[in-house]
């Protein structure tokens, strides 16, 4: 088996970035409300409120176990201060007409200050990855919702930019390899 190649559509900030730079912009979401996130020219702002801060939303791309197929593994990694310990995280992809689910974690573990989360491996395909083989870059738009006893639940918003040539070259490799 292959080890899996990690393809980043990573929100990660440098330091580089400053305030002065971001731009509110906004996003149509499922169920046709908008919702407004950060972003600059170099791409989306990580989404935090509170003691959460989403720090990754991307994909890894490897075999599957018959190693005639291709899948993407989403995961989203979130930062944790003390005072926000989670009981439950759940995260949807929002961008289409119906929201989607691709992680509910009932029992989040937080270490070092970190969640991480993986969505159910995706099998590439023209079904059911269909915004891969579209020509132009994708936007998909996240919502996280967190959890925690005793407070209000959380939601951010995160935006993940997924450019054409990046797309092209994972229907590349899962056509020569497939």
């Amino acid at each position: 088996m292959r080890p899996l190649l990690l393809l980043t559509a990573l929100v990660f900030v440098t330091a580089r970035i400053v305030a002065a730079e971001a731009k509110m912009i906004a996003f149509k979401i499922s169920g046709g409300t908008t919702v407004t996130c950060a972003c600059t020219d170099s791409g989306p702002l990580p989404a935090e409120s509170g003691p959460y801060k989403l720090i990754g939303a991307g994909f890894a791309l490897g075999p599957d176990p018959s190693g005639k197929k291709f899948f993407l593994i989403f995961g989203f990694d979130l930062v944790v201060n003390e005072t926000g310990k989670p009981t439950h995280i759940s995260v949807e992809d929002v961008s289409g007409e119906a929201a989607s689910s691709m992680v509910d974690d009932n029992s989040p573990h937080v270490k070092n200050h970190a969640w991480q989360g993986n969505a159910k491996p995706m099998i590439i395909s023209e079904q059911s990855t269909p915004w891969l083989y579209d020509p132009k870059p994708t936007i998909k738009i996240f919502r996280v919702t967190i959890s925690a006893k005793g407070k209000q639940d959380v939601v951010l918003y995160q935006p993940a930019w997924y450019p054409a040539p990046t797309k092209a070259q994972i229907v590349a490799i899962v056509t020569k390899n497939g």
